[in-house]
């Protein structure tokens, strides 16, 4: 073949006519769902990218200087050197650029020269979730979309570089066997001869095919225009159990989940009709457990020269593992979104009640310096004051605490209780403030001592803040009760004032977090509302 070291140009222009390639290259990029191109010796890419990744091209848009020569390199900290190292070595190169795309390269030659090249990718070779933090960075450095582009990764099946080798060798055939082909054919300039040496590569390259099919561990199927299938792998019956007279026409369907089999079906007919190809996933019912397991499928049309419709051809992928990875990662982010909640919750609540014992210790203290009190009401006062210094100790204590609370686990010392001390303790914590509104304190108990098991401390402050709730809202001269009796089995403590009440509209909103029936601007009493941590007490209390 000595002709082949002095080609002449037109002869190489007609080895590498796009126009020649395209059907064989566009029949193999959809069936292995990667993008292919071929290229000249130098790199510069010859005719259309075929079958381009939808990820791959909405980062290419953005990126106007590319790295070396190599078409499908994005991002590369160093020039790709791929194409060369393929042309001197005669052999498959596999490379990623800096952005996770993979891709390999396949050397064409005739006899002894090299005449160019296939490029065949733009796939990531790990899930992309392993890539996402960089894929958001990138992203954003390209003042692209970081929600966008993850939503087109997660969507892009991923294929192990094993795997990509595979089709690379498969690729490698079919580029090189063409070669050869054409070249007889142009050399000889005998249509016939011509035909038939490419129908007998067409038939090379279905044998080849089906051969790199029943080797795969995924689903691969091959249906006429209408949809009916009439090709699948040996995977899918091991997998499935169907045998494969089960597997034809629509049979396939019976192994698909119920609920996904109607939403299959209207996919799949739309696709018929439209000629467009698609993504879906769906669960695929495993024969050896009985197990549904989801799976990414890609199903495009392969057409002929005018355009036509002659086969179908689909791949699908168990993605059963990355489904339960996305289930679990969403749970967590649910769970931090509510723990979040509640810190916020437990601060905002924690701020409106440290108020109510200041009031009583700072009006205390103010009167014991401007007055002079007897012995008993100046006991009375210190007692007051320290008590509610004790109230303030332990509401800091439980700040101070905030991860036992956001776990639920707030502690609470439980023992028996007596109602009535309680209630008067609490009565002397806001008479301060009902005093200065000459507001008349009462408190009705019969002569039954009422006693309960719980937290003291908790008790008086749910206490408290009900009563200082009532003062508030509660105008001069008026009165607010405290009521403790029996019911059943169980203690009821209820406070009742003079006030305006609250609106049978508000009620059921009344232990709501933070909600006022006067929410305007302009509302005659400030505060937060109805504290929320009433709720929370209560049910923590034996």
């Amino acid at each position: 073949m000595n002709e082949l070291r002095q080609l002449r140009v037109e002869v190489l222009q007609a080895l590498l006519d796009p126009l020649i390639w395209h059907s064989v290259l566009e029949e193999y990029a959809l069936a292995m769902n990667l993008a292919v191109v071929l290229t000249d010796t130098q790199g510069s890419a010859i005719g259309e990218y075929i079958n381009p990744q939808p990820l791959w091209q909405l980062f290419q848009t953005q990126i106007t200087e590319k790295p070396g020569v190599c078409p499908f390199c994005l991002v590369r900290s160093k020039p790709c050197t791929a194409i060369a190292e393929a042309l001197q070595r005669n052999e498959l190169v596999l490379i990623s650029d800096d952005l996770g795309f993979a891709h390999f390269v396949i050397p064409l030659r005739l006899g002894d020269r090299s005449v160019g090249t296939l490029i065949a990718g733009q796939v990531f070779d790990q899930f992309p979730d392993r890539l996402q933090l960089e894929l958001e960075q990138n992203a954003k450095r390209l003042n692209l979309s970081p929600q966008a582009v993850w939503r087109q990764a997660s969507r892009q099946r991923p294929v192990a570089r094993k795997t990509l080798r595979t089709y690379g060798k498969l690729l490698s055939t079919l580029g090189n066997s063409f070669i050869e082909t054409r070249y007889h054919s142009l050399m000889e300039r005998d249509r016939s001869d011509l035909l038939s040496r490419l129908y007998e590569q067409v038939s090379i390259s279905e044998q080849q095919y089906r051969l790199l099919a029943e080797g795969l561990p995924q689903f691969v199927w091959i249906s006429l225009p209408n949809g009916q299938v009439t090709y699948c792998n040996p995977h899918c019956y091991r997998y499935t159990g169907l045998t494969p007279e089960q597997t034809l026409d629509f049979g396939w369907a019976s192994v698909l989940h119920p609920d996904d089999r109607e939403r299959t079906q209207v996919i799949w007919q739309n696709a018929i009709v439209t000629g467009e190809s698609y993504e879906i996933e769906y669960r695929f019912r495993r024969d050896r457990d009985g197990q549904y397991r989801w799976h990414l499928a890609s199903v495009a049309p392969v057409r002929d020269a005018t355009g036509q419709i002659v086969n179908w051809v689909g791949t699908a992928i168990d993605i059963e593992d990355r489904k339960q990875t996305e289930e679990m990662l969403q749970q967590q982010t649910e769970q931090l979104i509510e723990a979040n909640r509640i810190k916020d919750e437990f601060l905002a609540v924690l701020s409106h009640e440290l108020r109510s014992p200041l009031n009583p210790i700072l009006g205390w203290t103010k009167l014991l310096r401007s007055r002079k009190f007897d012995a008993g009401k100046t006991a009375q006062a210190l007692e007051t004051i320290e008590r509610n210094a004790k109230l303030q100790a332990q509401l800091i204590a439980d700040l101070l605490d905030v991860s036992r609370i956001l776990q639920g686990k707030l502690s609470l010392n439980v023992f028996p209780v007596a109602l009535k001390p309680l209630a008067q303790a609490a009565l002397e914590t806001v008479r301060l403030a009902s005093e200065a509104k000459s507001i008349e304190l009462q408190l009705v108990a019969g002569s039954e001592e009422l006693q309960v098991l719980g937290d003291a401390s908790r008790l008086q402050q749910v206490i408290w803040n009900l009563l200082s709730n009532a003062v508030k809202f509660t105008p001069e001269a008026g009165r607010v009760e405290i009521r403790l009796q029996r019911n059943g089995t169980q203690a009821q403590i209820s406070v009742s004032d003079t006030g305006k009440g609250i609106h049978l509209d508000f009620l059921p909103h009344v232990f709501e977090y933070f909600r006022q029936a006067d929410s305007t601007t302009t509302r005659k009493f400030g505060g937060l509302g109805w504290p929320p941590r009433y709720g929370y007490c209560w049910r923590n209390i034996a």
